[in-house]
């Protein structure tokens, strides 16, 4: 069977990627972690269309802050209980 384009992504630039904690996360919340791939492609195809549209340089900042926020949708960081939101929610 075909890997989904969603599971597509390199991992080479995630500071914090484990193969074990996302199977985890895709067996504990899957509908949340493939949501969460989903915004991720998103912001992804929202940067490259930021990149191309503006002046060179002049959102690289952004750019930057969406690509941290996209690293911890795909790194699995923010389902319930995962490194960044722990047990409170």
């Amino acid at each position: 069977m075909p890997t989904p384009e969603i599971f597509k992504f390199t991992t080479d630039n995630l500071s914090d990627y484990n193969e074990v904690r996302i199977a985890q996360t895709l067996r504990d919340h899957p509908a949340v972690y493939v949501n969460h791939l989903e915004i991720a492609a998103w912001i992804e195809g929202w940067t490259e269309r930021l990149r191309e549209r503006s002046d060179e340089g002049s959102n690289e900042d952004y750019i930057k802050a969406l690509r941290e926020v996209m690293a911890h949708l795909r790194q699995g960081d923010f389902v319930p209980n995962g490194p960044l939101l722990g047990d409170e929610y």
